[in-house]
């Protein structure tokens, strides 16, 4: 039947909606059509299965240019609104084979020619990937797919596994991978959108026998060059920091280590010229940072030492005010006696002169 219809059974890789767009596309309208139905009626969406069955098969489709009841019986539907004479359309014998092949090879045109634009449409935003028998490529996961399934995918699992080797090409877009034993319930072959190319670098390549095993499962490294520097700001201190780029079985680790302070004995710091420098830039902040604060000190000492000297001037005013109280008490006295001036109130006299000369070359 399929034969003489010209209609052929291909098969779709796994997890590639895009492969029978046809089929997508109707369970869409349906899903359309009950969607209006239920939220206009009412009720559950079996009810109006039949008639949305009978409405979408009695519709005109563009891409046959009939309705599919007709391209399916080689006559319109008979409806109460659109009835037809049994007689008007009676076709027996031979000629109603040769309509019916000129009515498929119709369909056939119309629907290449439908797809054939669909198809323009997507070649726009998608660019051609094709790949080698041997070529090694990753598996997208996704958590629908039967990779992100079988590995229990989460949020955080990666997106790509692999690499995995291309055993043969199935058709044009679909290829057969060699899966690993965690993964042999799985369909071998995979829709191209699923894959990505593996680029070959020797770094990925760990020899066996060069790998030496610790007793708790680790593998020794040895750094290979320094990167870069930092200096790391704490609250009290400042730490050096180096990126050393790490070599050995695992290779490729880039971690950032204490520049002093290291207990490895391997290492040891290529470049000289580059530590020196940094030691000249950390003894650099180091001495601005004493500068600043022998700066604060002495601002506080001379903050101090003018309180002192203030505290003294007062001092000695409050002294001087003394003194010549008492200088004139005694010069009042003497006149009033009619005695002369003894020496003691000269000396006293002469005294008090002196400590004001003094306290004015301190207030200038």
């Amino acid at each position: 039947m399929q034969r003489a219809l010209g209609t052929k059974l291909r098969l779709s890789p796994a997890y590639h909606p895009q492969t029978d767009g046809q089929t997508e596309r109707t369970i869409q309208s349906l899903e359309d059509l009950l969607r209006a139905c239920v939220l206009e009626k009412g009720g559950a969406w079996d009810c109006y299965l039949p008639l949305i069955e009978f409405t979408y098969n009695n519709s005109f489709h563009s891409s046959i240019g009939m309705a599919p009841f007709e391209a399916l019986y080689g006559r319109r539907c008979r409806t109460p609104l659109c009835w037809y004479e049994s007689g008007e359309s009676a076709v027996v014998g031979p000629e109603i084979v040769q309509q019916t092949t000129e009515k498929i090879k119709m369909i056939q045109e119309k629907m290449r020619i439908a797809q054939s634009r669909q198809k323009s449409y997507h070649d726009k935003r998608r660019k051609s990937l094709e790949f080698q028998e041997g070529d090694h490529v990753f598996l997208r996961v996704t958590p629908i797919t039967g990779v992100g399934r079988a590995l229990k995918s989460k949020k955080l699992t990666p997106r790509f596994i692999g690499p995995y080797q291309i055993l043969e090409r199935i058709g044009e877009v679909a290829y057969r991978v060699a899966l690993p034993p965690s993964l042999a319930n799985l369909h071998e072959v995979f829709h191209v959108s699923q894959l990505r190319r593996y680029i070959h670098d020797p770094s990925h390549v760990v020899q066996v026998d060069d790998v030496q095993v610790r007793d708790n499962l680790t593998v020794e490294t040895s750094p290979m060059r320094i990167e870069d520097r930092e200096l790391k700001q704490l609250r009290g201190k400042e730490i050096a920091l180096v990126k050393v780029a790490w070599g050995g079985p695992a290779g490729g680790n880039v971690t950032w280590e204490l520049e002093i302070g290291n207990k490895r004995k391997e290492f040891i710091l290529e470049n000289k010229v580059l530590r020196e420098k940094q030691k000249a830039i950390v003894k650099e902040e180091k001495g601005k940072r004493q500068g600043k604060r022998k700066k604060v000190e002495e601002e506080k000492s001379l903050e101090l030492e003018i309180r002192r000297i203030n505290q003294t001037v007062i001092e000695s005013v409050f002294g001087l005010v003394v003194k010549f109280r008492t200088y004139g008490f005694l010069r009042n006295r003497n006149r009033r006696s009619g005695s002369p001036p003894t020496t003691e109130n000269a000396e006293n006299s002469a005294f008090c002169l002196v400590l004001a000369q003094e306290l004015l070359f301190c207030l200038r």
